[in-house]
């Protein structure tokens, strides 16, 4: 009985740790022939003393014991041959599941077993506002909470995009455009005495011819009026996108002295070629060019393009009659969005760009 129990011991803690339902059918085994000496012990005693019914009912409790034994294994083996998840298995993936940042909600986990191994597959909701990117990182904390929970587990998750209630129009704007892999900017949207008026930037191939660039606005803007109804004013600013490598030229002299014949108010001096925004330095010719411009014209000459800090500005205007700033004000309304000091600061900055503009005196 001794050595039956220790083999039976034995057996059980490899099978556990290698999960072999083999050896833990041959535990049993042992264990069946441990405990059914029990009552055959006490039976055949009994028996001695003049019990006869000692036996039988000894035999009795032998199979009632091996039959519990036998069934409990078939159960288990059975429930393996199908891949029956462990009870509570799925419960316990999906506490895991919920756990992670970003998970709205849990739609469906479903937990199989072949062998030793955990085949779990999983869906879950998010915000359809996640990027793509952030979506991955999502599903990759998801697999390792679950992976975290069973020595050997093979994990699929599978995402599902919805709405949230406190989702805000212009993240309804932004989906729109992203779900039509359509890149804008500048989104703005004001509810104008109860009418929802929306404003966009549309960035397309600079390649594209005008019907084609106008047909992808109106695609915009009707996907738009659907999703926030058909109330809505959309305005969209088409913005072609000019290739990095397509190189700028310079105005040939008989069309300079057009544009400054037929122009009116002041000429508009681009001071470089290419696309506008902030530049570190200006052209080393730009003294030059508005020396040119004035041999052909008397109106005011104004340079743009380029032009972002106060020293740009007390350059430009030794030579020209002012200097037009665009693109470093919007970045900076950009960097300083959510700030309530964002009017001060701009206001600060161009007061620092007309101070510039202003020759000192004396």
């Amino acid at each position: 009985m001794a050595v039956n129990a220790w083999r039976a011991r034995a057996l059980m803690k490899v099978a556990r740790e290698t999960k072999s339902q083999a050896l833990e059918a041959d535990s049993l085994h042992f264990a069946s022939d441990f405990f059914g000496s029990i009552p055959v012990i006490a039976g055949l005693a009994l028996s001695a003393y003049g019990y006869e019914w000692a036996d039988p009912v000894a035999a009795l409790v032998v199979a009632v014991l091996i039959s519990i034994l036998g069934f409990r294994m078939v159960r288990r083996t059975v429930a393996t041959l199908v891949d029956t998840a462990p009870e509570g298995a799925a419960d316990k993936v999906e506490a895991a599941i919920r756990k992670v940042a970003g998970v709205v909600n849990v739609e469906r986990v479903r937990v199989r077993m072949v062998g030793p191994r955990y085949f779990i597959d999983a869906a879950v909701k998010l915000p359809r506002t996640f990027p793509s990117d952030q979506i991955a990182k999502v599903k990759a904390a998801v697999q390792q909470a679950v992976t975290g929970l069973f020595d050997e587990a093979d994990v699929t998750v599978v995402t599902t995009p919805i709405a949230l209630d406190n989702e805000s129009m212009m993240d309804r704007v932004l989906v729109i455009a992203r779900n039509r892999a359509l890149a804008v900017h500048h989104v703005t949207v004001h509810d104008l005495k109860g009418r929802l008026a929306v404003s966009l930037d549309l960035e397309v191939d600079g390649g594209l011819t005008l019907r084609a660039a106008h047909e992808l606005a109106d695609g915009l803007e009707a996907a738009i009026a659907a999703e926030l109804g058909p109330g809505v004013e959309v305005e969209t600013h088409i913005e072609p996108l000019q290739p990095k490598e397509t190189p700028g030229r310079e105005a040939p002299p008989e069309r300079v002295k057009a544009v400054a014949k037929h122009s009116s108010g002041f000429i508009y001096l681009v001071s470089l070629t290419g696309v506008t925004g902030e530049r570190q330095a200006l052209p080393s010719d730009l003294e030059a060019q508005i020396r040119t411009l004035r041999l052909v014209t008397t109106k005011p000459v104004c340079v743009g393009f380029g032009i972002s800090t106060p020293a740009h500005v007390a350059e430009v205007v030794r030579y020209a009659d002012g200097a037009i700033v665009g693109s470093a004000i919007v970045r900076l309304v950009e960097s300083l969005a959510g700030d309530p000091a964002l009017v001060r600061k701009v206001g600060d900055f161009v007061a620092a760009l007309k101070a510039a503009a202003v020759p000192p005196r004396g």
